[in-house]
């Protein structure tokens, strides 16, 4: 099985992590501890890949680990389950997501003989200052490039017709719908394929609301050969998931987002070049 080098970066960071708090005497019952923003790991991509790294490096190393989830999504909620995973004994912490900057802020002065591993976001305080202490490591996916790979993926996996909704007059929207183009340049300059080959229908949006009209548009796309729906955000995903619903389910029917894509960007899949697609931004959806 193929490792992302994000994922061996990550997991080499929390090898680091654990070489500098091996100074403890006691006999730890739990090592490394994922806390979530209140979503259970199985219903969230992102989750879902750290936790995968997490259990393999927990495995390999012979360590202890359990995910956490805490009661509320509120940074007390947050603080509250990181202080109970390090008086468990955590040696490492992981979070990820800006919903988490806040506590660790506070947890990273707090429990300063754990080590925390915030992915995607840095610890911000609640004036937003940002700031990196000793015992804790950030790691950030660009989101052109979570776009680029999941152009490229989406290319590579057979679909030939695809779609692409960003968030309007936001910097990720724009970057992420870039590589996205990119990527599937890529993929079909990497499969030999011919020009026009590929149909790619891209539209930003000021808002994530699925009113009647614009879920028939969807339906109608799908009903044109639309094969794969992708987002840049995660408030996006009402939208995605009412357009699979409205059009139905089968194989070539499919809805991805950034939260999907950075999460199997760090897990593996795809190395990348660039060129070739036929776009059709002016017709939309």
């Amino acid at each position: 099985m193929r490792k992302s080098w994000k994922w061996t970066l990550c997991l080499g960071v929390v090898s680091l992590l654990l070489l500098g708090g091996c100074g403890k005497e006691k006999t730890e019952p739990v090592d490394l501890v994922l806390v979530t923003d209140g979503s259970e790991v199985a219903s969230d991509a992102v989750y879902q890949s750290a936790w995968n790294g997490l259990a393999q490096y927990g495995d390999e190393s012979g360590l202890k680990y359990e995910a956490s989830v805490p009661a509320g999504r509120t940074t007390e909620d947050y603080e509250n389950t990181i202080k109970e995973a390090a008086q468990k004994g955590a040696s490492v912490i992981v979070c990820a997501g800006t919903s988490m900057s806040r506590a660790v802020y506070d947890a990273q002065r707090d429990w300063k003989d754990v080590r925390f591993l915030l992915l995607e976001a840095e610890p911000v305080s609640e004036s937003g200052r940002s700031r990196l202490r000793g015992n804790t490591e950030s790691l950030e996916i660009d989101a052109s490039e979570a776009g680029y790979l999941a152009g490229y993926a989406a290319v590579q996996a057979g679909y030939t017709h695809l779609g692409y909704i960003g968030q309007k007059n936001e910097e990720n929207g724009t970057k992420y719908g870039t590589g996205y183009v990119l990527g599937a340049e890529a993929a079909a300059a990497d499969l030999g394929l011919g020009e026009n080959s590929i149909t790619l229908d891209y539209t930003y949006r000021k808002s994530s609301s699925v009113s009647p009209s614009y879920l028939e548009k969807i339906k109608s796309w799908y009903g044109e050969g639309g094969q794969i729906l992708f987002s840049d955000g995660v408030s996006y995903q009402n939208v995605l998931g009412a357009a699979a619903s409205a059009a139905g389910t089968d194989r070539k029917r499919r809805r991805g987002g950034v939260r999907q894509c950075r999460a199997e960007s760090t897990s593996g899949l795809w190395n990348c070049s660039l060129q070739c697609v036929k776009r059709n931004e002016t017709k939309g959806f």
